[in-house]
C-alpha cells in the first residue's frame, strides 16, 4: 500500500482536484490530508472522496496554526502506515499509473 501525504493551507480547491486524481488514478492507497491551519471557510469545502474509491482511505489531520511544510510532512509521515510513502503538494493533479512508475 502507498501512504500519500498531501499538506495544505487554504486553497481548498487544489486539494480537491488532487485528492480526486489520487482517487481516479491510485489503487490500494491512504491518503493523509494534512490541513495547516486553514481557515474555517476553506476547510468547509474540503470533499471526502472516500465513497469513490473503496480501495483507498483517508485520514485528516488538522492543526490549529500554520506549522510550516516540513512540520505537516512529518506528521504525516507518523500517520502513515503504507510500505511507501509520497508526498505531494496538493495542487499536484495524478495521471494514470503515475504511482507505478515511481
Amino acid at each position: 500500500m502507498i501512504s500519500i501525504i498531501v499538506p495544505f493551507h487554504n486553497c481548498v480547491e487544489y486539494t480537491n482536484l488532487c485528492v480526486e486524481s489520487i482517487y481516479d488514478n491510485t489503487e490500494d492507497s491512504e491518503i493523509i490530508l494534512v490541513d495547516n491551519g486553514s481557515l474555517p471557510e476553506e476547510i468547509s469545502k474540503l470533499k471526502l472522496f472516500s465513497e469513490f474509491s473503496p480501495l483507498s482511505q483517508m485520514k485528516v489531520i488538522r492543526n490549529d496554526t500554520n506549522k510550516g511544510f516540513p512540520a505537516a510532512v512529518n506528521q504525516g509521515l507518523a500517520a502513515a502506515t503504507g510500505d511507501v510513502i509520497c508526498v505531494l503538494n496538493n495542487d499536484i493533479v495524478t495521471t494514470p499509473d503515475w504511482a507505478e512508475h515511481l
